[in-house]
């Protein structure tokens, strides 16, 4: 009778169907582990890509800070005498016996142009940067330069030293004829030996 209500039929199928659960079970789970195994594989490449992809900021080396170090340029501070033939430039201040002695230099000078009248000194400084936002001092020296007519022969004669004039000549251009180095003033006031190799620097350009 079961057999004839296809019992035997169905049984068998279920048998069949419950034997090869165990092997779907482990079909299933090789399946997920594999996708497990691909999915992590993904995902591995992908941050790899990711991280290979990021911007990497440069290392903090100093390099900022030496960009800015070498923007900075040192101030000038120069003081100025001055007459009708020449003007004398110095780093030290030109007061009390110093401005005196300057005044005699500048008046030996007019005389040896031919004047024996006194020309009148003046005294003023060259400061820069006169501002906050400064370029570079190229521009207010070779202002500085026209303005007192330094640079050659027939021009007001500069007198200055080394330190100065190398101070000027780092940003622009003075020929040699139009300048005569001297010894830091309070040197040359006291120094016979110096005043006498100026006497003879100046007396040369006759």
């Amino acid at each position: 009778m079961l057999a004839d209500m296809g019992i035997d039929v169905w049984y068998p199928r279920i048998a069949n169907t419950v034997a090869a659960q165990p092997q779907v079970i482990e079909d299933a789970q090789q399946a997920t582990a594999a996708d497990l195994a691909s999915l992590k594989s993904a995902l591995a490449d992908t941050a790899t890509a990711a991280i290979s992809n990021t911007p990497v900021a440069p290392a903090q080396t100093g390099g900022q800070a030496a960009v800015t170090t070498d923007a900075i340029v040192t101030p000038i501070h120069l003081h100025i005498v001055h007459n009708d033939t020449t003007l004398l430039l110095s780093q030290h201040a030109v007061g009390g016996p110093l401005k005196h002695f300057v005044a005699d230099l500048l008046f030996s000078q007019q005389w040896r142009h031919g004047s024996e009248s006194a020309a009148k000194t003046v005294i003023s400084e060259f400061k820069w940067p006169v501002t906050d936002n400064p370029d570079t001092p190229e521009r207010a020296l070779r202002a500085f330069v026209d303005r007192y007519q330094l640079g050659s022969l027939q021009s007001r004669l500069l007198l200055c030293t080394a330190a100065t004039l190398a101070e000027l000549t780092a940003w622009i251009t003075l020929p040699e004829q139009g300048y005569v180095l001297i010894p830091e003033l309070p040197e040359l006031m006291i120094n016979a030996d110096a005043k006498r190799v100026l006497w003879q620097r100046l007396s040369a350009r006759l």
